[in-house]
């Protein structure tokens, strides 16, 4: 079995999480409900994968703020999470060696 770092699957987690909230903020702005690309997203923000990723945090509060316009302040306070701390430490930590 391969032996990934626990550093790349967070990376993986963030990414995925920060894409979501671009395309659903911009599915918003343009009003764009018929390509379906709404209610995938939100389905994705009711999944056990976005639960795990962002260790429990509420969907309905998640996308009440994006389309709140709070898109860019969620991504930041999702980024200075304990979580994210931790992740960076190793990280670094798996770089310097």
């Amino acid at each position: 079995m391969y032996d990934i770092p626990e550093w790349s699957i967070h990376a993986l987690s963030e990414a995925i999480i920060t894409q979501a909230v671009k395309d659903y903020a911009k599915v918003l702005r343009r009003g764009d409900s018929a390509s379906g690309g709404k209610e995938e997203l939100e389905r994705f923000f009711h999944s056990k994968l976005f639960a795990l990723a962002t260790d429990g945090y509420p969907p309905e509060l998640f996308i009440a703020r994006i389309k709140g316009g709070e898109g860019r302040v969620l991504k930041a306070q999702y980024h200075r999470s304990e979580g994210q701390k931790r992740y960076r430490a190793r990280r670094k930590a798996q770089i310097q060696l």
